[in-house]
């Protein structure tokens, strides 16, 4: 099959990717059908002065059919180019439209995880930090009391032992106390004068 014929399939393809376009184009060798082209001219030229007028025509006929299928796949590889390009463009165009559905579709997950379940857990934070500081005032005022009565058995705070912090860092930096959620509809803030 001749490379014109070949390309004329991808040619007939009004949608055909960027992928077969560019292959069709890297199976363009133009330099063959030049040579088939210069051959046959070289040809024509001996026979115009040696040859009947049979073998003229018959040379006149191979030369008109390497220049026209030179022509033709010259022509084949300026549409390639043309709709390749438009290709390319057009793959990168939905690739991007994918791109914003796919991040207005996490977007839209996040809102609703943030109005369904965001309440919720923070509702569940504050109750914690409202206990951890509750039990933290608690520990400190009988650690007082532990310290008037002239008793060195303090008690450990509660963070420090469920979290302690880096050894020789002020425990007080590391509190989860330090924490900041803004108010949120059906949700408080922490701290809740914040």
């Amino acid at each position: 099959m001749k490379l014109f014929e070949q390309l004329k399939i991808v040619l007939g393809k009004p949608d055909a990717g960027s992928i077969e376009l560019r292959a069709a184009l890297a199976a363009i060798d133009l330099a063959p059908l030049n040579q088939a082209v210069t051959f046959a001219e070289k040809k024509r030229a001996v026979l115009l002065l040696d040859g009947t007028e049979a073998q003229l025509d018959k040379q006149d006929e191979i030369l008109k059919a390497a220049t026209r299928e030179r022509d033709r796949v010259i022509a084949a590889h300026a549409e390639l180019s043309r709709r390749l390009a438009e290709a390319e463009k057009r793959e990168a165009s939905e690739a991007f439209e994918a791109e914003i559905s796919a991040v207005k579709a996490d977007a839209t997950e996040t809102v609703d995880l943030l109005l369904t379940r965001f309440p919720g857990l923070q509702n569940e934070m504050t109750a914690i930090f409202r206990r951890v500081a509750a039990s933290e005032e608690r520990t400190r005022a009988m650690n007082e009391k532990l310290i008037a009565a002239g008793r060195s058995d303090l008690l450990p705070g509660v963070e420090a032992t469920a979290f302690p912090p880096p050894p020789g860092q002020y425990e007080k930096l590391h509190s989860i106390l330090r924490s900041v959620l803004m108010p949120v509809p059906s949700a408080p803030g922490w701290p809740a004068d914040g």
